[in-house]
């Protein structure tokens, strides 16, 4: 696909003016769960019945998976951009469902190794995305806007998953997790549906 002709530049505008902000939403999402984990330390631990150094040793894992990033990350190179995007999303939407589904500590922590290496693989791909269908002149704004999704992942998703867990005193700490399971399935049909 040449970027340069004028059929494939008005295609591959009309393609990103939809794709751009359904990035943006997504890695939202994403975001939302990687960084609320924080702020409820205390809510999940007392939740699972667990202390908060317990909690530490499932972070600590999820912070290691992030050195399996960028070997999980050439998975868009090797089987394709949209293969890498799903992928990222579908191992986002296995975490958040096991945690949902099992609430346990284990189940957390593997949701929290899940859920990250998804936003790994996602983002890379989704970076890989726009570069192949952006001149680099125009390219920062792209990135830029979809970059949104990591202020807004704290400063809008957090706390509404937060309203989510003063609303629901049945499920609690698990309300924040459903709604990120729910999200990105409704995401997946975004991407699948874009072009290439």
């Amino acid at each position: 696909m040449s970027p340069k002709s004028p059929t494939n530049a008005s295609s591959i505008a009309e393609s990103l003016n939809r794709t751009l902000p359904a990035f943006t939403a997504i890695r939202t999402v994403l975001n939302t769960a990687h960084r609320m984990v924080y702020p409820f330390l205390s809510i999940f631990a007392r939740g699972l019945g667990v202390d908060i150094a317990s909690m530490s040793y499932a972070l600590t894992v999820r912070s290691i998976i992030g050195g399996l990033g960028p070997f999980a990350a050439s998975l868009a190179d090797s089987r394709g951009r949209k293969f890498g995007l799903l992928f990222g999303l579908g191992l986002f939407t296995l975490g958040a469902a096991l945690v949902v589904r099992w609430p346990t500590f284990l189940a957390l922590a593997l949701a929290l190794t899940l859920t990250t290496l998804g936003k790994y693989v996602f983002d890379s791909s989704m970076q890989a995305y726009l570069s192949d269908r952006i001149t680099y002149e125009r390219r920062e704004l792209a990135v830029a806007i979809a970059e949104l999704g990591w202020s807004l992942g704290f400063i809008v998703g957090v706390p509404i998953a937060r309203l989510g867990c003063m609303a629901s005193a049945f499920r609690s700490w698990r309300q924040g997790w459903w709604r990120s399971m729910c999200w990105p399935c409704w995401h997946c049909a975004v991407c699948k549906s874009s072009n290439q």
